[in-house]
């Protein structure tokens, strides 16, 4: 039998209890004897028996005359460590949660805010909330520190990861593509003749991100006849490297500059009095909005939020749970922006012609 297509009947036909008997025990209904909904259990597991949410949530409405869109829930996990951090200081992830509230809200799903590690609550206990209020979507937004999780919570739940941090092989991801953000970059770089591209990027990055986002600048640089520093430095501008960053310039000459951290580069470049881009042309790269002064790589970050709502709501309407057996990762491809700040033909290789 196709595991998610057992039924309560299924159950009950195996156990020679009524179908009803089965229901109330899977809801731990104190007029099934403790002994018998243990041994219910037990049988649903081993048959592989998976609650269907959307009857559920039927079922649910009609016990409590109460709208059938209330119970239609998924859950936003916000895996900050602190309270106000996110919705208060990340745009970024901010449109992440609003884009998935209006998504899930075109197909008739509410979307709830938790933040589990803010508030001190346990697995345990953050499953059981789950599971009280008939929430079986789960969309876990980027983290900072590892959300805390186990077998059993998968097992339960239809989970989408936004972005690669969530150290759990197997489930559904949507991300943002940087690796194709910066071969995009390279590509219009090349194409303007310039060779010598500086690459300046934090020195902080989460797992995976380094090589998304620096492993394709270094296969670039180290094929064909482009040229490169060999001493790619990564800097850390919370630490003041002011001076270290002015030296990496100077002995590099880069004749284009691409960056990730436009708001601690383009100040320096300013306090150097390195005029761009009549001096050193600059790419960012991968922000959603960088005005018309820059050139870039863009992302609608509104678009992660919209995918993860859309894959959390195709799974629980095929009542899939737990780690799937083939894990789908959507990734978010950028777009290129022209602007003042690089222009598409280098002038230096121009004024030598």
């Amino acid at each position: 039998m196709r595991k998610g297509s057992v039924s309560m009947k299924d159950i009950a036909m195996r156990l020679n209890v009524h179908v009803s008997t089965v229901s109330l025990a899977l809801r731990d209904d104190s007029r099934i004897s403790s002994a018998r909904r243990l041994l219910i259990k037990r049988a649903a597991e081993e048959m592989g028996y998976r609650k269907n949410p959307l009857i559920s949530s039927l079922m649910m409405s009609r016990r409590s005359s109460q709208p059938l869109n209330r119970y239609l829930t998924i859950a936003y996990a916000r895996s900050l460590p602190h309270a106000n951090g996110w919705m208060e200081g990340d745009a970024t992830v901010d449109q992440f949660y609003a884009s998935a509230v209006e998504r899930a809200a075109e197909q008739g799903f509410n979307m709830q805010l938790f933040d589990p590690m803010a508030d001190r609550i346990c697995l345990e206990r953050f499953t059981k909330i789950l599971e009280s209020r008939g929430i079986s979507g789960l969309i876990v937004g980027p983290v900072k520190d590892v959300f805390p999780a186990s077998n059993e919570l998968y097992s339960r739940l239809t989970m989408v990861s936004l972005g690669r941090r969530l150290p759990v092989p197997g489930i559904n991801r949507v991300a943002v593509d940087h690796s194709q953000c910066v071969r995009l970059a390279l590509k219009k770089c090349a194409d303007a003749g310039y060779k010598r591209v500086g690459f300046c990027v934090p020195e902080q990055f989460y797992e995976g991100a380094w090589e998304d986002t620096v492993g394709p600048y270094l296969a670039w640089s180290t094929d064909g006849p482009h040229q490169y520093s060999e001493n790619l430095t990564v800097f850390d501008f919370r630490k003041g490297t002011k001076d270290p960053f002015k030296k990496w310039l100077e002995s590099t000459r880069p004749e284009v500059l691409l960056t990730n951290i436009p708001e601690r580069v383009l100040p320096l470049l300013s306090d150097y009095g390195i005029h761009v881009p009549d001096e050193l042309p600059v790419i960012l790269i991968g922000k959603n909005d960088f005005g018309s002064a820059y050139a870039g790589v863009q992302f609608d970050y509104s678009g992660v939020g919209s995918l993860a709502a859309d894959l959390v709501i195709s799974s629980l309407l095929r009542n899939e749970c737990g780690i799937p057996a083939h894990s789908v990762e959507m990734l978010l491809t950028g777009n290129w922006v022209g602007g003042p700040s690089f222009p598409e033909v280098n002038r230096k290789l121009k004024q030598t012609l």
